[in-house]
């Protein structure tokens, strides 16, 4: 019965452990893909200016 208990208890601390881990890789994406908006949007309104600079 011990050696059940410590098991689940082993597993239990490792899919704790891996829903952290997978956690921490949402909150990076998402960052990361918030910064790829941002240049986007950087990109496009350096290229409006360059169009009315033209103009």
């Amino acid at each position: 019965m011990r050696q059940r208990i410590f098991w689940l208890f082993i597993l239990c601390v490792l899919l704790a452990g891996c829903q952290a881990d997978w956690l921490s890789l949402q909150a990076v994406n998402e960052r990361t893909e918030t910064q790829k908006e941002e240049e986007k949007k950087k990109e496009e309104e350096e290229a409006i200016r360059k169009e009315k600079e033209k103009w």
